[in-house]
């Protein structure tokens, strides 16, 4: 699949585009905010600082987010005046506390240089959206591998992107680690394996002859 990242938004019509002083409102989508796979977005690993973070490259955020927790974390120089809201998908609207500029993030052996918005999103650390894929022109995406590759100066570059993790069970420590933070979860039904109680086959003939006699009761014993 061919996709250029500079017609990625195409689908949204002019009315569609919120503005405020002749520019766009940055958007995140609802993906992004709750760290959820989605088939158009491939997370990678970058470095920061020479330490490893999660970055989601996603077509449906307008700009590039980092979650306020890694800012704090590597005491990275913020830009305190950057401040406004920031569009969720949803129509949500949540606060923007400032800007990370020129931040260098190395992705597989190559430098991305952009600049980052301040969100309090603890499911994803950073958010490499189209404020950054349109800088590369036409991008080749193939979701089924989860690669994304595109051409710079006549070189060609891949990302190779982190298939979704299986779900597994937190432990109490894991749990409590997540107080104050906000989450998503979903109870999934999953099949019992629990065996029935084998029998001889005598006394399996006489449960099953008699089975409502040994049933579990459903109402009050008669009088």
């Amino acid at each position: 699949m061919i996709w250029d990242s500079a017609d990625s938004c195409t689908n949204e019509t002019a009315n569609d585009r919120l503005e405020v002083e002749n520019e766009i409102i940055p958007e995140i989508s609802f993906h992004a905010m709750t760290g959820t796979d989605h088939p158009q977005t491939v997370r990678v690993i970058g470095q920061l600082r020479n330490k490893k973070v999660m970055l989601r490259v996603d077509g449906g955020s307008t700009h590039n987010f980092i979650d306020e927790a890694i800012v704090s974390k590597f005491g990275l120089p913020v830009n305190w005046e950057k401040k406004f809201q920031v569009m969720v998908a949803n129509r949500e609207k949540i606060d923007c506390v400032g800007q990370c500029r020129a931040l260098t993030i190395n992705i597989e052996g190559y430098p991305v240089i952009a600049d980052f918005y301040i969100l309090l999103m603890a499911a994803c650390q950073l958010v490499l959206g189209v404020q950054w894929l349109e800088t590369l022109g036409p991008v080749e995406m193939d979701y089924k591998k989860l690669t994304m590759s595109f051409t710079e100066d006549d070189i060609s570059h891949t990302f190779h992107g982190i298939k979704p993790a299986s779900i597994t069970t937190l432990t109490e420590k894991e749990l409590y680690g997540l107080q104050g933070v906000g989450f998503f979860f979903q109870i999934i039904p999953t099949a019992s394996n629990v065996q029935r109680p084998s029998y001889p086959p005598d006394m399996s003939s006489l449960l099953a002859e008699y089975s409502s006699v040994f049933a579990a009761p459903t109402g009050l014993p008669p009088p």
